[in-house]
């Protein structure tokens, strides 16, 4: 069985109805339970990590400012505690789902190579892990009922 770890955060665009009216969540939980039946299908064992609500004085003071634009600009893409929506509709689907108190790129290396799991993110630091990992995935893509990555 191949065993995918998925850094939770970074694909939240893919799961929400961006540019359509975010909060259906009905929208979520389809496409999150169709990833979740052709991983299944595909014999493919998936675990979601989301980072926690820890960080830094100076990775908070860029949280603010960001917060405060999205809402002066009225631009905010994806709702505040969405990571926490999508983490519930992988649940519902039977996929384990851990959430850390900061960042969580040490812990989900470290999960994964214990388990021998493949990582997919869209975030570089994972690189740095190589070679101790069995591999890192930067992309999905759904096509005729079947999941692709991209290495």
């Amino acid at each position: 069985m191949r065993k995918i770890y998925v850094d939770g955060f970074n694909f939240l665009a893919s799961f929400i109805d961006i540019g359509g009216n975010f909060w259906h969540l009905d929208v979520m939980l389809k496409r999150t339970t169709e990833f979740c039946l052709i991983c299944k299908r595909q014999n493919i064992f998936l675990k979601v990590f989301f980072d926690g609500g820890y960080q830094s004085s100076e990775a908070i003071d860029k949280y603010k400012t960001r917060c405060e634009k999205h809402i002066k600009n009225a631009e905010r893409r994806i709702p505040y505690g969405a990571g926490a929506l999508l983490g519930d509709c992988f649940t519902k689907n039977g996929v384990e789902v851990l959430y850390s108190l900061g960042d969580n790129d040490d812990i989900m290396a470290y999960y994964a190579y214990v388990d021998r799991a493949e990582i997919i993110s869209r975030d570089k630091d994972f690189w740095r892990y190589i070679p101790a990992l069995p591999g890192i995935l930067k992309e999905f893509h759904l096509v005729n009922g079947r999941i692709n990555f991209d290495k």
